[in-house]
């Protein structure tokens, strides 16, 4: 493929996810049919993956919940800053927050966090409103070093835990305790969202 049509095929992923659409490449080749190997096991393997030919890209769109923008205004509200932890990459995810009211000129990428050491994160993460295209590994290392209390919709604290399990990263002594500050951070600023929405409807702010 030619450099000009792979500007043209970047351009429209890049369009794509400035419109806040999830985009999957679709490739394929052709290869002889294998016999069946034991077990799950495939009989293809990652060298199969090359001289493919796109076929072209999915789109899919994932809006954001119509209450996301009220509760972020509840906490913003009660001194709370929201901060955005997320794989996805940053173009989707500037679009999303965009949506909900989100200031995202400050952005960090995973490849960004991969070069900091801990006291460069650590100050950087204080201004930083969205990490994007993270890995779990970072994640780890965000909430371990930020000194505000992060709540995110991900699963980054599970993984964590499962990751130690399976001895891909070392289990922090931190991540039990951290754990549960979390939890009961959670609920905590559950419940105080909840009654500002109700002082709030009780006030007339959501009626036509």
């Amino acid at each position: 493929m030619d450099h000009e049509h792979i500007d043209e095929l970047k351009k429209e992923y890049e369009k794509l996810s400035s419109d806040g659409f999830r985009v999957l490449g679709i490739a394929s080749t052709d290869i002889d049919p294998r016999g069946v190997v034991a077990g799950d096991a495939t009989p293809y393997s990652k060298a199969d993956e090359c001289d493919l030919v796109l076929n072209g890209y999915a789109a899919f769109l994932d809006p954001s919940k119509e209450t996301a923008a009220v509760a972020i205004r509840a906490l913003e509200a009660l001194g709370i800053a929201v901060k955005v932890v997320t794989g996805d990459n940053d173009l989707v995810t500037r679009k999303v927050c965009k949506e909900v009211g989100l200031c995202t000129e400050s952005v960090l990428l995973g490849s960004d966090v991969e070069q900091m050491s801990d006291e460069e994160l650590a100050i950087a993460a204080e201004k930083t409103t969205l990490f994007a295209r993270v890995s779990p590994s970072h994640k780890q290392r965000i909430i371990k070093l930020m000194s505000v209390c992060i709540i995110s919709t991900g699963i980054a604290l599970p993984f964590t835990l499962l990751g130690s399990y399976l001895g891909f990263m070392p289990l922090s002594p931190l991540y039990w305790p951290l754990l549960a500050v979390t939890l009961v951070c959670y609920l905590t600023l559950t419940q105080l969202v909840k009654m500002w929405l109700l002082r709030k409807k009780g006030s007339g702010l959501f009626s036509v």
